[in-house]
Parts: structure tokens; C-alpha cells; sequence
């Protein structure tokens, strides 16, 4: 019998943070293993309380995304996953005819399972000794996890990170150190995202950072162990604490020169090793390993002031010039914009530690003074002496993930709904670095966002030019046309003119009364235009509708990509498709007619002369039936279709 356990989903509600498992037997989803936390304020959560509970599927109801079960689950608590697993294997023994197939309520993502996987969690036992030998704990606010699995030695420091906070200010506090995760397997980044850790990567070994970390804390593969932590070393090479889980043969056995190189680093750091024999014996997944926990502190690196050794050496020697942003050249435009942030934060870097460095030489007093401040004093964002090489890499963030968002190759693409969302995102992505890992995982999520949108926004433009304003006196004979739809009377279609309100594009205030407002006609417009461009599919030379708004010389005839329009004073835009925009219209017209059934159900798939009389009348009250055999002759041309998976309509 082969039993494995799937994560199903994840999800936080209520202040508790639940996982729900199924369970596979022999190719065969029987039943389901709920993880969850009794607690109800996450940041004061004690995991050591999780519970597992089972269910088998025959005893399971899904409402509203919901799992109810009934009192036949087996209640009973068990203190690990696999403890839960093997209670359902035995159940499944004694009673496999209640055991029938259900179907899970999202996509499954299947757990590392098998026993050659290097998954394997941190006992508590072994965290909590990890945790007992990081030196100024109660200080550390900045913690990298490698390979961090379900981020288990994350929880177990932050944790006791908190309560030694909390017991040093003698207050229960909401502090949470800042815990970013990096982490390869796609299905243990969900259940870090579920925890609210910031998965900021997927491979450590190609891992590269100018952000500072005061711990790393790792458990990494055991038979890679030895890479992981000297990349460890290197990341910290600035300053930093490190603790790291090895298996002990990594240290007792030296025969290569990676692992040479290790131990002498180690002693270069005067690291402190201690042993610990069958570590994993009663782990959720067992193994008989015997492991060395690594302490590492590595001094935070001084340097002397480059000004003061210059005047030493009675400028024997010129600075090196700092080299020019500009010259940094990629021809992927964005690993040239991630190299260009990248030479920024180099830059600040070295800048901060040139200020740290000279800054005891130029305090405002001549001896030590309690309120004594320097006589030069650096801002970041506008705070005075603050000069965190962390502070900077935040606000150099938000300068790049705000230019990056207002790229008006991606704006043009997208609706004034998912603009606004993406410009209020800018703020929260100041704990992800500027890579292009970042910025592929941003640029997949937004053609996602944006094909599932798509539809909606090409009904919402048919509307918006037909129907929703067909009660407006100067629309009831231009927006819309009426034909004899499909088993309907109430069909209707867009014209190659419309004619809709333009409210806020002309000033009512005295100081500026009747001037032209730009950006409203911008917002007016913008959609309509986006909606065009989906169906078109980059057939029609890019116009840029803002500068054609900003650089008019009339509010008359504006000639944009795909129609000209006038605003007039009372309120209202006049918009007149260009003849060469007709096959364009004709597109969106059987988009939304042929969603709403007011077409036959046939259309564009079977001939004229195949049709019923029925169907053709409602053909001929449509189009026409030269038309129509026009449509059946170029239907990639008028038969729009939504691509299913992200391609070309942002990634491109």
C-alpha cells in the first residue's frame, strides 16, 4: 500500500493559521489531515501546540470552500504529521470500505515524501539548542532561513526571540523579528507564504544580497552541507551571527578542499561546535544521523576612512574614481534595471561606510558628551543620522519597484483597476530585493491577473459604449444598435460612433474655469483604447494616447490609435472609430454577442448556406451574410479567443 500526503491548501483566518493534507492510497484521494494552531493572535502563537486531526473523505462536506466534517473524524490529537498518517493507515486496515474518493477543494501540491529527499524538519529539542548559543539575541531583528523547508527553525526562533523581548521590556509586545525565507521546492514555498514569512528566493547557492542579516539560521541539505554554509560565510562577511545544522561527518571527515577551506574558516572565526548523536530518532521524519551545531559570529568589519589614510600619505595616492551608473549595459532590459540597482546599493554601501568610518572625528565636541551628534549628519528619507546600510536598500527598493510598476509598457496593458492595485503595492515590496527572481515571480503573477480580467473588461467597454449611457439624450441614436438576437429581442451592438459623458475634463473653478484636464480625458479614454489593443493583438502601430492628450493643439478631431475624438464643454466626448478600426469593432461586437447567446450557437463555425432559416434571420439582422461569410473565411481575424495560459499579453 503507498501512502503519501498532498498539502491541499493553506490559509490564515481568525488568527489562527490552518493546512489541510490529503491523503493519497495508491493513487487514490481518501481522506484528509487538518493541521491547525488553538491560538488566537498569530504573533503570540506558541507552535509547539499545533494539532493534527484526520478525516476520511466519506465524512467530509465542502460549503463555501469550507471543510465540514462530521463526528466520525478521528478526533484525536497527534503531535506530528506522520503520528497523523500512520493513525490513518491503521483505520484504513481495519475499515478500507469507508474509504471512497472525494474531490479536493483547490489544486493539489504534493510534500517531498519520498525518503532520498533531503526534507527533513528541525526537531523542536534540536531548535530550541540551536537558538540557546546565538549570542545578543534579544537585539537580532534581521534573520535569513536557507532552505527553509515549512520554516520551522523560523518559528521556533521568532518564538523565543519575542518572549526574551517581552521579558526584557516587562510588557507582552506585538515585536516580530523580520524572517526572510529562501526556499527551492515550490509546494513548501506555499506554506511559508500561508505563515507570513517572505520567500525572497528559491535556490541559496546562486543567492546573492546587499542586505545585511544580523543571523542566519540554517538547516541545509546534509549532503550539501558544507556549500551552504561557506555561502553562509560569504553573505555574513560584512558581520554577522550564523548557526547553522550539520551532518558531523561534514566537520570529522575533511578529505576535500571545500571542506578544508570550512574548517579553516571556522577556526578563523573561533567558531563553537558541539555534537549531537542520533539527532533525528524521533523527528517528524526520522533519520539516523549524527549532527554538529555551528556557531558563528563574525565581527561587524571596520574600516578606516579612505579621506583620513589619503592625508596620511600626503595624497600619494589618487581615489579611485566611482564608476558611472550609466555605464552598466544589458540587453535584457531587465537585468540591466536590476545591474543598475544593484551598482546603487554598492554604492551606498560603500558611501555609509565611508561616513561610519570619519564620523568619531567630526562629533561637535571636542570631548565626550552624552548628547554629543556629529557635525555633518546624513537623512535617508528625510531622518537625520540615520544611516542603516538597511534603511537605504529599503528606500532604493521603493525608488526601483515604483519605476518598475509605472513602466508604461506595463501600464498601457493594464485596466484602471490594476493599476491602482499595483501602485499601492509599491510600499509592501520593500522586503523583496530587486532581483530577477522578484521580478519574474511580480511580471507572472500581473499576466495572470491580467487574462483573468480580460473578458470583464471587454464586456464593461461594450457596455460603457452602448448600453450604459443609451439614455443620454445625445446617445439614444449613436450608441446603440438594435438587432434580432438569438431566442431575444434585446440584442444590440457598437457602432463606429459613440458618444459618452466627459465629466471632470473641463475646470468649473473660477481661477482655471474651462481648461482642458488632460489626465481625465486620459482616464476616459484609456480603457476603451486598452480593450482595442487586446484585440488587435499589436497588428496597429503604437500611438502613445497620453502624449497625443498633451501635446493637442485642439479638443477637436484629437487623433489617437484608434479614433479620433472631440470634448465638448456641456460634458460629453464624441468618439469616431478610424475605418481601419471597423474589423476591430466587429470583433468586440461578436465577443460579448456570442458570450451573451444573442448569436447562434454555431456562429463562425458553421456556413450560411448550412444554417436554419431561424439562424439566418438573426444573421442578416446582425451582419449580413456576405459579411458573415467574411467572418467564417478570417475568423482569427473577428473570433476573438482569451488566452488560457500567461503568454504574450504581458511577458512579451
Amino acid at each position: 500500500m503507498n501512502v503519501n500526503i498532498l498539502l491541499n491548501s493553506t490559509h490564515f483566518y481568525n488568527g489562527r493559521h490552518f493546512e489541510y493534507y490529503d491523503v493519497e492510497v495508491d493513487g487514490t484521494i481518501c481522506g484528509m489531515i487538518t493541521a491547525t494552531n488553538p491560538r488566537i493572535d498569530y504573533d503570540k502563537y506558541d507552535r509547539s501546540r499545533i494539532v493534527y486531526t484526520v478525516a476520511f473523505y466519506t465524512d467530509v462536506t465542502i460549503c463555501n470552500g469550507e471543510c465540514k466534517t462530521d463526528n466520525k473524524c478521528l478526533y484525536k490529537e497527534f503531535k506530528t504529521l506522520a503520528e497523523a498518517k500512520y493513525a490513518f493507515i491503521e483505520e484504513y486496515k481495519a475499515n478500507p470500505t469507508r474509504i471512497t474518493k472525494k474531490e479536493t477543494f483547490s489544486d493539489i501540491k504534493g510534500l517531498p515524501q519520498d525518503s532520498s529527499a533531503e526534507f527533513f524538519p528541525t526537531p523542536k529539542n534540536l531548535a530550541g539548542l540551536m537558538i540557546s548559543g546565538i549570542k545578543n539575541f534579544r537585539d537580532i531583528d534581521t534573520v535569513l532561513e536557507p532552505s527553509a523547508g515549512k520554516g520551522d527553525l523560523a518559528e521556533a526562533f521568532i518564538i523565543a526571540n519575542k518572549k526574551a523581548y517581552d521579558k526584557r521590556y516587562g510588557y507582552s509586545s506585538t515585536h516580530r523579528a523580520r524572517v526572510d525565507c529562501i526556499e527551492q521546492d515550490t509546494n513548501l514555498q506555499y506554506i511559508l507564504e500561508g505563515k507570513h514569512y517572505n520567500v525572497i528566493f528559491d535556490d541559496f547557492l546562486h543567492f546573492n544580497t546587499v542586505k545585511s542579516y544580523d543571523l542566519i539560521l540554517m538547516n541545509p541539505p546534509f549532503s550539501n552541507g558544507c556549500k551552504h554554509l561557506l555561502k553562509a560565510i560569504e553573505i555574513q562577511r560584512y558581520g554577522g551571527q550564523i548557526c547553522c545544522l550539520l551532518n558531523a561527518e561534514t566537520l570529522r571527515n575533511p578529505f576535500s578542499n571545500e571542506r578544508k577551506m570550512l574548517i579553516s574558516l571556522l577556526s578563523k572565526y573561533n567558531a563553537s561546535v558541539k555534537y549531537v548523536n542520533n539527532a533525528f530518532a524521533s523527528a517528524e521524519r526520522k533519520a539516523r544521523v549524527d549532527v554538529a551545531i555551528v556557531w558563528i559570529e563574525i565581527p561587524r568589519a571596520t574600516r578606516s576612512s579612505s579621506i583620513l589614510e589619503g592625508l596620511k600619505k600626503a595624497e600619494q595616492e589618487e581615489q579611485a574614481k566611482t564608476p558611472d551608473i550609466t555605464d552598466v549595459v544589458s540587453n535584457n532590459p531587465i537585468e540591466a534595471l536590476v545591474a543598475r540597482y544593484n551598482t546603487e546599493c554598492k554604492l551606498c554601501r560603500e558611501f555609509l561606510s565611508e561616513y561610519q568610518a570619519i564620523k568619531p572625528y567630526i562629533m561637535s565636541s571636542a570631548k565626550e558628551c552624552q548628547y554629543d551628534k556629529p557635525i555633518i549628519e546624513l537623512k535617508i528619507n528625510g531622518k537625520e543620522d540615520n544611516t542603516s546600510i538597511n534603511t537605504c536598500i529599503n528606500a532604493l527598493r521603493i525608488k526601483y519597484w515604483r519605476y518598475f510598476f509605472q513602466q508604461e509598457e506595463l501600464t498601457s496593458k493594464f485596466t484602471s483597476e490594476l493599476q491602482n492595485k499595483y501602485s499601492s503595492l509599491v510600499n509592501e515590496m520593500v522586503d523583496f530585493d530587486f532581483n530577477t527572481y522578484n521580478l519574474n515571480k511580480i511580471l507572472t503573477k500581473m499576466n495572470s491577473e491580467l487574462i483573468s480580467g480580460v473578458e470583464e473588461e471587454i464586456y464593461k467597454t461594450f457596455d460603457k459604449l452602448s448600453s450604459d449611457y443609451s439614455w443620454y439624450p445625445e446617445s439614444t441614436k449613436t450608441n446603440i444598435h438594435y438587432f434580432n438576437g438569438w431566442k431575444t429581442n434585446k440584442a444590440h451592438k457598437v457602432g463606429m460612433k459613440a458618444i459618452i459623458p466627459a465629466n471632470g475634463v473641463f475646470s468649473s473653478y473660477s481661477w482655471d474655469k474651462g481648461t482642458f484636464n488632460s489626465n481625465a480625458a486620459y482616464n476616459i479614454l484609456s480603457d476603451i483604447e486598452k480593450v482595442l489593443n487586446y484585440l488587435d493583438g499589436g497588428a496597429t502601430q503604437e500611438v502613445s494616447l497620453s502624449n497625443v492628450l498633451n501635446y493637442r493643439t485642439s479638443t477637436k478631431n484629437i487623433e489617437c490609435k484608434y479614433f479620433t475624438v472631440t470634448f465638448y464643454k456641456k460634458g460629453t466626448v464624441h468618439i469616431n472609430f478610424k475605418p481601419q478600426t471597423e474589423r476591430l469593432i466587429d470583433a468586440l461586437n461578436i465577443f460579448v454577442c456570442r458570450g451573451r447567446n444573442w448569436l447562434p450557437p454555431h456562429y463562425g463555425t458553421k456556413s450560411y448556406n448550412c444554417m436554419t432559416e431561424e439562424e439566418k434571420a438573426v444573421i442578416d439582422d446582425f451582419e449580413g451574410a456576405e459579411k458573415y461569410n467574411e467572418v467564417c473565411k478570417h475568423p482569427e481575424i473577428y473570433l476573438y479567443e482569451i488566452p488560457k495560459e500567461t503568454t504574450a499579453l504581458l511577458l512579451a
